[in-house]
């Protein structure tokens, strides 16, 4: 199965906590925001520790340097607003007990509800404590048919 195959099944599916694993973080963050827009029509969060949440105008910059805040967006929308949140190196606050116990509590009430907390970073870091809570994915390098795509992309955009 593809990656992009299974990631969108496990979005559909619900799985509340994903976490994959990748060093090309601008290229797994344009498939996420395309499998979001094209196959479960869900809003796109990106959530970093320096800058907070981008991308939707209502919360830009909100838990800046705050990672248990962070989490705090997911229960504060409604149970029926489909989202998507990206918490980038997130796994770097693995070792505070609240994140994990706020991970645990989040993965329980998110099975009922269409969203999804997609973890990005470049290690595989996951502690023994959330091992069965976190759904692991290998981001793969690209294709040769998708390198063909996008320099084929790239070659009309600038002919144009």
């Amino acid at each position: 199965m593809s990656f992009l195959n299974e990631f969108v099944l496990l979005l559909k599916a619900r799985y509340p906590i994903i976490y994959i694993s990748t060093t090309e973080e601008e290229r797994i963050e344009y498939l996420i925001r395309y499998c979001t827009k094209k196959y479960v029509a869900r809003t796109y969060y990106a959530w970093d520790f320096v800058e907070g949440y981008q991308g939707n105008p209502n919360d830009i910059g909100f838990a800046s340097r705050n990672p248990l805040e962070a989490l705090d967006l997911a229960e504060k929308l409604t149970p029926e607003t489909a989202a998507v949140f990206v918490l980038k190196d997130y796994d770097n606050f693995f070792k505070d007990f609240s994140i994990i116990r706020k991970l645990k509590n989040l993965s329980r009430n998110l099975k009922t509800q269409p969203k999804n907390i997609i973890i990005i970073s470049s290690e595989l870091n996951v502690p023994d404590s959330l091992k069965e809570f976190i759904t692991v994915l290998k981001f793969p390098l690209p294709t040769y048919s998708e390198i063909s795509e996008e320099l084929t992309r790239l070659t009309t955009s600038i002919q144009q």
